[in-house]
C-alpha cells in the first residue's frame, strides 16, 4: 500500500512521489500493540511504518497541482482489510513570518493556494482541510506567485481491519511530513526525461 503524491506543472514531467506503507508490519503492530486510540481525533502516527524514497520532496514550486491519493500494491495481502481510504489532508502554516505577524490569519491560504470550496475548508484556527474528491484524491494548486513559506501537512487515512477472532475495527492513521512552498525557479523535485 502506498500514498502517492503527484505534482503537475506546465513543462517537464515530475515523477510521482510514493510513500510506501509497510502494510504487514503495520497490521502486526495494530493487532498486537496498543498504539494510541486510532480515532479521527487521536489517530495513530504511522511515520515508522512508511518508507520515503529518494525523490521525497521538501519543496513545492509555484503554479503546481498537488494531488494526493492512497492505493494498494498488487502484491499487498488485503485479506484482513475490509476497507481502506484517504480521509483528508490537513495543512498548517508553521512559517515564522506567518506566526509572528498579527492579522495574517484572515484569508492567508488564498495567497498560497487555489482550491475548490467544495472539497477544501479553512478552519477558524488557520488549518486548511482538504477532503478527497469523487476520484478519492485530495487536490490543491499553488498560486502563480507565492511567497516562500513553510507548511506542515498531515495525511489522514483509515483502515477497517478484520483480525481473526476479533471484531472488525476501523483504525485512523496519520502521516506528518513537512514541505516548503516556494516562488523560486529550479526548485522542483527531480525531472524525468
Amino acid at each position: 500500500m502506498y500514498i502517492k503524491i503527484k505534482l503537475k506543472q506546465d513543462g517537464p514531467v515530475i515523477a510521482p512521489i510514493k510513500f510506501n506503507i509497510l502494510l504487514e508490519e503495520l497490521k502486526n503492530a495494530l493487532k498486537h500493540c496498543y498504539m494510541e486510540l486510532g480515532t479521527p481525533y487521536n489517530p495513530i502516527q504511522i511515520d515508522n511504518f512508511v518508507t520515503v524514497g529518494k525523490n521525497a520532496f521538501s519543496l513545492i514550486d509555484r503554479k503546481t497541482k498537488i494531488s494526493i491519493s492512497l492505493s494498494a500494491n498488487s502484491d499487498d495481502d488485503l485479506s484482513d482489510i475490509i476497507d481502506y481510504r484517504l480521509v483528508c489532508c490537513k495543512v498548517i502554516n508553521v512559517d515564522k513570518t506567518f506566526i509572528n505577524q498579527d492579522g495574517l490569519l484572515n484569508n492567508h491560504w488564498g495567497r498560497l493556494f487555489k482550491y475548490s470550496d467544495e472539497f477544501v475548508y479553512s478552519a477558524p484556527d488557520g488549518t486548511l482541510y482538504i477532503a478527497p474528491n469523487k476520484n478519492e484524491k485530495c487536490i490543491i494548486f499553488t498560486r502563480d506567485s507565492v511567497h516562500d513559506t513553510n507548511v506542515s501537512y498531515s495525511i489522514l487515512l483509515s483502515l477497517k481491519v478484520n483480525f481473526k477472532n476479533e471484531k472488525p475495527r476501523r483504525f485512523y492513521l496519520i502521516l506528518d511530513p513537512l514541505v516548503k512552498v516556494s516562488s523560486g525557479r529550479g526548485t522542483n523535485p527531480p525531472v524525468i526525461n
